[in-house]
């Protein structure tokens, strides 16, 4: 497995990484079973990680960075060497914390619908007021154990000269010379999707 490469961008250290990359390494869960087995608890949770697996490129952003970070072996944050390192690390310590409090809360609330759809399992015919809730329920918890995780978890802090250059350059120019720049960074840094990323959070709006 490659390295988890996470990327800090504008005032508020907004976190990135390429989700295409990683999502092609990473096919099923690590640890979950891949047959139905025998019991139908256990059918039903193959399902439901089907599912899941069916459905995650669709989730929030930070909900599947939450859930890579479960399963890496080696992460490491690239950061503007213009931003202090303490500051980095308090930054990224809170998003962890936020996140696994998010995660948490959504979770009990999904686990609590899929029971109430679970009623309905005697009907005939697809149960959806169960599968996604649960679904989603199972998709918070694996992004609760990956934020808990992080927290714990000995991340490399490199500085990126990239960053701190995009970053001097942008300030107060115009909205075009920003999409210029954003692409040239996102070719130097091999990744794809950053113009859409920071475009779509407003990081520097």
């Amino acid at each position: 497995m490659k390295p988890l490469r996470l990327y800090l961008f504008g005032n508020r250290l907004v976190p990135y990484f390429e989700y295409s990359i990683y999502a092609a390494e990473q096919e099923w869960p690590e640890g979950e079973p891949r047959d139905g087995g025998k019991t139908r608890w256990r059918k039903i949770r193959v399902q439901i990680i089907r599912l899941y697996k069916h459905l995650e490129a669709n989730f929030p952003f930070d909900e599947k960075l939450c859930a890579a970070l479960l399963s890496a072996d080696e992460i490491q944050v690239h950061y503007s060497p213009a931003t202090p390192l303490e500051k980095v690390r308090k930054a990224w310590s809170h998003y962890l914390h936020h996140q696994r409090s998010r995660h948490h809360f959504w979770m009990c609330l999904d686990v609590g619908l899929a029971c109430l759809g679970a009623l309905l399992m005697p009907l005939p015919g697809p149960n959806l007021f169960f599968f996604y809730p649960a679904v989603r329920a199972y998709s918070h918890y694996y992004s609760w154990k990956g934020a808990r995780h992080g927290n714990h978890f000995p991340f490399r802090f490199e500085p990126s000269r990239s960053i701190q250059t995009f970053e001097s350059q942008i300030h107060g120019r115009t909205k075009a010379v920003l999409t210029s720049e954003t692409t040239r960074l996102a070719d130097d840094l091999n990744l794809p999707g950053l113009c859409a990323f920071l475009s779509q959070k407003k990081v520097y709006h």
